[in-house]
């Protein structure tokens, strides 16, 4: 008798621990497929290396959350693979230019400057944390694919002046598509875990100096118009902060030169949604700016 009793107490033990498991099987299961359907952890695969730190990858697309995001084959924030008409102008830039996963494709600087322009061919290559020597470094790369370039401008802010960036952030420029959505987003959003502890010399790009690569860009391509806006952030704008400063060496690099201060009467506090980083208002403003001071003129 007792050992019947015992017997059907180990079933039900058993059985409470089986049907456990499935029930969280099945909750995790829900879970990977919402977070899979909303997108969450859709953001774009980095190419990490010596020679430009990290890109975003040729040829991908996703969506996160209702944000359509795309990458052609030059690595450039566009559907459309890059032209060689000649009518071609790069637009280069760090995170704000880049604008990130709260707009949608169509929301960003350059479709906003192709719908305002049907005469040239905007290309945007930017990407979070870039540094204005990632930049030049990304012109020197694919230089004889730019021949016919017609401008290339730069928008920098005063954190841009400094050594190339190198690929360090696992999280928020992975390098491969997460095999499990869910586990992706928990360590991203939730419990913000550190990255492994990579071996930062085989990411680690070489230092140089500006003019250096500046002056490369020039005799490589000499037909190509260098332009330049800086960008000042939400404090430098309240205060009207010239940042020339930070180009003096150089400035003579650059056919024109304008800062967001030189447009204080079209430029408000309103338009950033941080401290550096633009709203969608901002995102309008600032592509206006360029369309009307450097593409039409």
């Amino acid at each position: 008798m007792v050992e019947n009793i015992t017997m059907i107490n180990t079933k039900k033990i058993y059985f409470f621990f089986l049907k456990t498991f499935i029930i969280l099987i099945f909750i995790i299961a829900c879970l990977e497929l919402i977070v899979r359907f909303l997108g969450i952890a859709d953001i774009p695969i980095r190419l990490a290396n010596k020679e430009l730190g990290y890109i975003p990858q040729a040829n991908q697309e996703g969506r996160f959350l209702d944000n359509n995001w795309a990458f052609n084959d030059l690595h450039m924030n566009s559907l459309n693979n890059f032209s060689y008409t000649g009518n071609e102008i790069l637009i280069l830039g760090d995170s704000v230019i880049w604008g990130g996963n709260r707009l949608d494709q169509k929301e960003r600087i350059g479709k906003l400057i192709n719908d305002l322009n049907r005469k040239k061919n905007i290309f945007v290559v930017a990407d979070q944390s870039w540094s204005f020597k990632n930049q030049i470094l990304y012109i020197i790369k694919f230089e004889n694919l730019f021949k016919k370039v017609d401008k290339i401008i730069f928008v920098l802010n005063g954190g841009d002046f400094q050594k190339p960036t190198s690929w360090s952030n696992c999280h928020y420029q992975p390098t491969n598509k997460p095999k499990i959505h869910l586990y992706f987003a928990l360590k991203k959003y939730v419990l913000k875990t550190e990255c492994p502890d990579y071996n930062s010399s085989n990411f680690l790009v070489p230092d140089f100096e500006i003019e250096d690569g500046l002056s490369l860009i020039e005799s490589r391509l000499p037909s190509t118009s260098l332009e330049l806006l800086l960008f000042q952030s939400k404090e430098e704008f309240s205060k009207l902060q010239s940042l020339k400063q930070k180009i003096a060496k150089y400035k003579d690099k650059f056919v024109k030169i304008h800062e967001i201060i030189d447009f204080k009467n079209f430029w408000s506090l309103d338009s950033y949604s941080d401290a550096i980083h633009l709203n969608k208002r901002g995102t309008k403003n600032l592509a206006n700016i360029i369309y009307e001071n450097f593409i039409m003129k």
